[in-house]
């Protein structure tokens, strides 16, 4: 592998972390979706993200 490739693939793997909301941290209006489960989280207004309610998760990723 070059370096560019590495790089690249080293950058994509920090946007992926970046992606990541976990419980506690305020979100805005949308959509967010358990990490673990895949369970919706919808906020019609800015708030703090709660623990997954069905299954306690507490990492979320909006959906693709």
């Amino acid at each position: 592998a070059d370096r560019t490739s590495l790089e690249l693939m080293e950058l994509a793997e920090r946007a992926r972390e970046a992606a990541v909301y976990r419980s506690g941290e305020v979100t805005g209006p949308g959509t967010l979706e358990c990490a673990t489960c895949g369970e919706p989280v919808r906020f019609e207004q800015p708030g703090e993200i709660p623990e997954c309610p069905k299954c306690g998760s507490r990492e979320f990723r909006r959906p693709s």
